[in-house]
């Protein structure tokens, strides 16, 4: 059995037809792909996208939304725990790397008992549907 995590890769998606043919079972984790895509991806691509002016205007600060999760793990959570741990340490490596460039970097970890308020407050709960 192959687990893929996306296809996003085309040297995955071939690797991943040529196992097909071969008979080898291949099942996809999207779950996984898509906390990757999200939480780092997403970060990565605005920090990269955002950075040049930071550094041409003297500096800035970055603010990544971490998780409680980036520290601990949880049941049936890998995916999501895994990619909050990775964020984390994105933002460790950033804060080294930016900062004689004078931009700071931090990492907020709302709690989940913020975020359940969060939620209730701008309608995000099923009571107000």
């Amino acid at each position: 059995m192959i687990q893929a995590y996306s296809f996003t890769s085309e040297p995955i998606a071939r690797a991943i037809v040529e196992a097909k043919k071969r008979g080898v079972q291949v099942q996809v984790n999207y779950a996984w792909a898509r906390n990757i895509e999200i939480n780092l991806t997403g970060a990565y691509s605005a920090v990269r996208a955002a950075l040049p002016a930071m550094v041409a205007q003297g500096g800035g600060t970055i603010v990544n939304i971490g998780s409680t999760a980036s520290h601990r793990g949880a049941p049936n959570g890998t995916a999501y725990y895994a990619s909050k741990f990775a964020l984390r340490g994105m933002t460790e490596c950033w804060r080294a790397e930016l900062r004689a460039f004078n931009v700071r970097v931090t990492l907020v970890n709302p709690s989940e008992e913020f975020l359940a308020t969060l939620a209730i407050d701008v309608h995000l709960t099923d009571t107000y549907f």
